[in-house]
């Protein structure tokens, strides 16, 4: 069991990367190889739309993100994680995200050839509870759940960690520590 947890904050020491090494500390504990990217620093260029994919089998576009896909076909599980900004993803993390549309057969057929699974992480400033996070970040979680596990009907796993002011605020919250490892674990344990 692969676990693949794809960092889009450029603090790789903030909230959002302490919360997906919690996710991935309980997928290991639970069995699993994890292993960790920050698209940060990385050449990823946006999705042109040129569809070379659907001809060709591969996206076209030579940068990072070719390393990525080949990350992401040898992962079980892949786990994204952003804050949130201005009620969206980082934009880095976005056009890596975009560029999964290679992904993506007629229909909604699966994607790959092997079951994956995929979680999101998100976390904000704002309190959780006055927050519309769930309802901005919707629509990206049923797009990632038909790419990765073929489901239309249901959004992928969601971790949201609200009200966290500073940027160690996640490490101090064992609630959301918890939920975090635990997402780990019940993602390993669900395959």
């Amino acid at each position: 069991m692969k676990v693949l947890g794809i960092m889009g904050s450029p603090r790789l020491n903030g909230n959002s990367s302490t919360l997906l090494k919690k996710v991935l500390e309980g997928a290991k504990d639970n069995g699993a190889v994890t292993n960790s990217i920050s698209v940060s620093n990385m050449d990823i260029k946006g999705c042109i739309n040129c569809d070379a994919c659907k001809r060709l089998g591969k996206c076209v576009i030579k940068d990072d993100m070719q390393n990525i896909y080949d990350m992401i076909n040898d992962a079980d599980i892949v786990v994204f994680s952003s804050p949130n900004y201005m009620g969206g993803i980082q934009g880095k993390l976005k056009c890596a995200i975009d560029r999964l549309y290679a992904y993506m057969k007629e229909g909604l057929d699966k994607s790959f050839d092997k079951e994956k699974k995929v979680a999101l992480i998100v976390t904000q400033n704002a309190p959780e509870e006055t927050s519309s996070c769930y309802e901005a970040f919707n629509h990206l979680r049923y797009v990632l759940n038909v790419t990765f596990e073929g489901n239309s009907e249901v959004p992928c796993r969601f971790l949201l960690g609200g009200g966290l002011v500073t940027r160690d605020s996640a490490d101090s919250n064992k609630e959301l520590m918890n939920k975090a490892y635990n997402m780990g674990k019940e993602l390993v344990q669900g395959v």
